[in-house]
């Protein structure tokens, strides 16, 4: 499954916590702090012209998102089709995206989606349809809709959880209706956290092959927010049974606090938050987490390395070929 940070889209777009100077700001840290081993994409924007209350397709902003972007991450945008005037993209630019994401809220694709994707194709750019909002339709309208999506041959076929409603039966069966029909296309899901399912759908798509999912710093995002991505980067290594080292744990707390900072939030709910799962992770007794806690005399960073020590001397998370998770 490969990962896409959609911190940059949620906040510009929705929540407004971000423009597009501290959008800049917000990438450049990623570029120079992450590995594309962990996440491969990074989703900018929309390139609307007529979405929310400013301008969304912006040339100078694109630009210098390429040039900080340097190649490090592919880079993805999301268009509504209706909205979207093809006519005015300066096509080279467009051209350094990897994708462009068509999201449907209503029961119906619009056709101009079928031109968008051809349009993009032309480009060398891969297209999704992504379809919103899947927990408010009877699954069979998921399926017509995703059969016209089809037809109009995408490279993806996304489903959003834009509810974050789902559960991960319900998530299953998703799957495999996407699955039964699947035409050579790409499958990808967007799960928001209304009811804290997220994680759990998320290790469900993962299992099941899907082949993208979206997350966020802090979960931010509309509505009940998005997959977080401080809780599901750990996992997801995981999942794959790669190394978990000291380093990512630590990178992962001056990512919360940077941009929390930067969002200018005043609160420590998230690092807290954050901290918790640690001992979900490593599979503590929730007596030796409040251990640590009590030991850690509330610092972070030393909270991290006492939760690191202990998981090396309790030695309960072990890969299928005998070695520690944690490196």
């Amino acid at each position: 499954m490969q990962l896409m940070d959609v911190t940059l889209r949620e906040n510009i777009e929705y929540n407004g916590l971000l423009n597009y100077d501290q959008g800049l700001e917000y990438l450049k840290y990623v570029v120079d702090h992450f590995s594309n081993e962990d996440f491969q994409f990074v989703e900018i924007g929309y390139v609307d012209t007529s979405w929310y209350t400013h301008p969304q397709y912006d040339p100078h902003y694109l630009e210098e998102v390429i040039k900080i972007n340097n190649g490090k991450f592919k880079l993805s945008a999301i268009i509504h089709p209706e909205k979207a005037d093809t006519s005015l993209w300066d096509k080279d630019l467009i051209k350094e995206l990897s994708v462009v994401r068509l999201v449907n809220q209503d029961e119906a694709i619009p056709a101009i989606a079928h031109d968008q994707v051809e349009f993009l194709h032309s480009l060398g750019v891969k297209a999704s349809i992504n379809i919103a909002y899947i927990m408010r339709k009877p699954l069979s309208t998921v399926s017509d809709m995703y059969d016209t999506a089809l037809s109009f041959n995408p490279d993806i076929v996304y489903c959003a959880d834009s509810s974050g409603s789902a559960l991960p039966y319900q998530i299953q069966d998703v799957i495999n209706l996407l699955k039964s029909k699947q035409q050579g296309n790409q499958l990808g899901l967007h799960l928001h956290d209304h009811t804290s399912f997220a994680m759990a759908n998320a290790v469900m798509a993962s299992r099941e092959g899907i082949d993208y999912t979206d997350f966020s710093v802090t979960g931010d995002g509309k509505g009940g927010g998005n997959l977080k991505t401080e809780r599901f980067m750990p996992m997801k290594r995981i999942l794959d049974e790669r190394p978990l080292t000291d380093d990512l744990f630590y990178n992962l707390l001056d990512y919360i606090n940077f941009y929390e900072k930067l969002i200018g939030r005043e609160t420590d709910e998230n690092v807290k938050d954050y901290l918790k799962s640690l001992g979900g992770l490593f599979r503590f007794k929730s007596a030796l987490m409040e251990k640590i806690s009590k030991e850690s005399n509330g610092n972070p960073k030393e909270l991290i390395r006492l939760v690191l020590e202990n998981a090396r001397a309790d030695g309960k998370l072990i890969y299928s070929d005998g070695k520690p998770a944690l490196r």
